[in-house]
């Protein structure tokens, strides 16, 4: 009944989570504090409550890094926070791990197809490309040496090749096209009017004095108490990304099939 009640917990969670993020682009705290209210309160019944806060804690500590390097939004972190209470392990493995998993794959075959696709479709330059090119080329070889080897060794299953294969291979697409993609589709530059709360500032757009200048090390996170350091640096402009991709529906589909396939990495590697 408490396994149940978990997995009932984290499903309505993260999807209220998601529709509200891809309806607003938040994910308000009045969803996840409720959820990691309950994930407290769940296992301390489970009997992991040292576990599940221990998992809490290396997931709020990465969480936040991603956060304040603008590579995932606050209310993401706190979601995934709230899961990893609530349901701490799934048939002995971290729910949260599976998730992620999960979540990171129907995030790249969607977020990547589509994106890349509008990229193409608005004209590739090659000056946007290059950078990253070689880089996608040689990591594209070693994960053919990778796959290849572990197939002969009959420690990946030919399913394996096409869950892991297919998002990677979509991936590394987008990591070509990754400048032109944020260039093209995300990129705007905004007075200190238009500031919005938590900005993703586009640091690959401003020049190395101007970055130099700012002495901000890897924050990329910023609200309007943060444009006198922009101003100072002689920035009466800001470039930053808007409208960038809704991650919180992505963890509703990670939940959902991390409960309906918890033996996913047996299947893939053979293992068990």
């Amino acid at each position: 009944m408490l396994f149940l009640i978990q997995q009932i917990v984290v499903l309505i969670g993260s999807l209220i989570g998601g529709l509200f993020d891809l309806k607003t682009g938040y994910i308000y705290d009045w969803i996840t504090y409720p959820v990691i209210v309950a994930g407290v309160i769940l296992s301390y019944f489970s009997g992991y409550l040292l576990e599940s806060l221990g998992i809490a804690a290396a997931i709020l500590g990465i969480g936040y890094l991603l956060y304040y390097t603008g590579k995932l939004g606050g209310g993401d972190v706190k979601l995934f926070l709230g899961l990893s209470l609530a349901l701490p392990f799934i048939q002995d493995k971290p729910f949260i791990v599976l998730v992620l998993f999960y979540s990171a794959i129907a995030g790249v075959l969607v977020i990547g197809s589509y994106y890349s696709i509008k990229y193409i479709l608005k004209g590739i330059e090659l000056e946007q490309i290059k950078q990253n090119l070689v880089k996608a080329v040689l990591l594209a070889i070693a994960l053919i040496i990778y796959f290849g080897f572990m197939f002969s060794m009959n420690l990946l299953s030919l399913l394996g090749v096409l869950l892991l294969g297919i998002p990677l291979a979509i991936g590394l697409i987008f990591m070509v096209f990754e400048r032109g993609i944020r260039e093209k589709c995300f990129l705007k530059w905004i007075t200190k009017k238009q500031l919005e709360e938590d900005e993703t500032i586009a640091f690959d757009f401003l020049n190395e004095k101007q970055i130099k200048k700012l002495k901000l090390g890897q924050k990329r996170v910023f609200d309007k108490k943060d444009f006198a350091l922009f101003e100072k640096a002689g920035l009466k402009k800001i470039p930053v990304y808007r409208n960038l991709p809704r991650f919180g529906i992505f963890i509703f589909i990670g939940c959902l099939l991390a409960i309906l396939v918890p033996d996913l990495f047996k299947i893939i590697y053979l293992i068990g």
